[in-house]
């Protein structure tokens, strides 16, 4: 794990350096892009990290714990990719004139996602809002959600969403790896 660790914080950084220099360069369709990037390593990181705490035997309640952090995370990921994956990255893209089967894979990935909205947003939702948010004010009802939490199917939402990380982190290789001739091209129109 810690060479894991090490491999996306590295990336990060230097995904962090190149969007830096693209922001101040004024090339924000190409920091859209980069955003997404360090998005999916931050949250690839740290969804692992919850899920494995999870998956630990020992604790009940530390280990609901973490089962109530990943419906957390769950449900801000299918929110907060559904965002990023949208209108404003495909119109770059077709701005940035990438072939159009990256826009069609891009589709896929996102009717993937709403798929797992779809199967797994209502019970994760639940869990969040109920028992990790504790927006019920009645403990009683906490308790009870807690209770009933079907943890396979805690388990089953955890592996679908990562192998649908997994898929769009090598769906990105191919729109990072042609960003740097966009890049170059655009600087010597420039020049």
């Amino acid at each position: 794990m810690r060479r894991f660790t090490a491999t996306v914080e590295t990336n990060l950084i230097a995904i962090g350096a190149a969007r830096r220099a693209m922001e101040v360069a004024g090339d924000h369709d190409f920091a859209i892009i980069a955003n997404l990037a360090q998005f999916i390593d931050l949250f690839t990181l740290d969804f692992t990290f919850v899920a494995m705490d999870h998956s630990r035997e020992g604790q009940k309640w530390r280990q609901g714990l973490y089962g109530r952090i990943v419906s957390l995370m769950i449900v801000e990921c299918l929110e907060d990719f559904g965002e990023l994956l949208g209108k404003t990255l495909r119109t770059t893209l077709v701005a940035l004139k990438y072939n159009p089967n990256v826009l069609t894979t891009l589709g896929e990935i996102h009717g993937d996602l709403n798929q797992l909205r779809t199967k797994h947003e209502a019970a994760m939702r639940e869990i969040r809002n109920n028992v990790f948010g504790h927006r019920d004010l009645n403990a009683s009802r906490q308790l009870e959600v807690m209770a009933n939490l079907d943890r396979s199917r805690l388990v089953r939402a955890q592996q679908d969403l990562m192998t649908w990380l997994l898929r769009l982190q090598e769906f990105m290789g191919t729109v990072t790896t042609p960003l740097p001739g966009y890049v170059k091209s655009r600087r010597l129109g420039r020049a």
